[in-house]
């Protein structure tokens, strides 16, 4: 394993970005679960048993929340989907970027963090027909509400397809869940 992220999983999403994948003709990358980014690049995948036992700590002083994805949005290179509260996005990425001192989001390429779930990505300038279409049809499932239960690691295998390392879930009572 190669790279590793956090993430909160959004399986309520999990339909919509496989059906805009297969409009698109743009493949998902193998392996990654309809999420919103919490923290990316994370640790060395060397360090993930230690770091999962401290998010285990952190995350256990957290509650579940309810969130909704709101809107369709368009970056460079993707569109995406706005969940709010994007506070609370925003604030699990401070909180682990504070415990886990030295990683910056994104590999500091951003100033501000703008939390979303990526549906496209590639340029979507490139094909305008495709990108209308995603824009309207997106729209329309909007809202979807999804609850955040907690934090899953993914990591870059040697095939270059992400798993699931663990899942660390929100709260004290419920135990973790490492998958390899």
């Amino acid at each position: 394993m190669s790279r590793t992220a956090v993430v909160v999983e959004v399986p309520a999403a999990e339909r919509l970005v496989d059906e805009w994948a297969d409009v698109s003709g743009v493949a998902r990358d193998p392996g990654v679960p309809a999420h919103v980014t919490v923290l990316y690049p994370f640790v060395h995948p060397a360090e993930l048993p230690d770091a999962v036992e401290r998010m285990r700590r952190l995350c256990s002083e957290m509650a579940p929340f309810v969130a909704t994805l709101t809107h369709v949005g368009v970056f460079p290179g993707a569109v995406w989907l706005a969940p709010e509260p994007a506070e609370s996005f925003r604030g699990l990425t401070t909180r682990l970027v504070s415990s886990f001192g030295g990683l910056a989001p994104y590999g500091g390429a951003f100033r501000q963090i703008t939390p979303h779930l990526t549906v496209l990505m590639g340029d979507p300038a490139a094909r305008p027909d495709v990108l209308r279409r995603m824009l309207v049809g997106l729209d329309a499932e909007l809202p979807i509400e999804f609850q955040a239960v907690g934090l899953t690691v993914l990591a870059l295998n040697d095939d270059q397809v992400w798993e699931r390392y663990a899942r660390v879930p929100f709260g004290s009572a419920i135990p973790q869940e490492v998958m390899s």
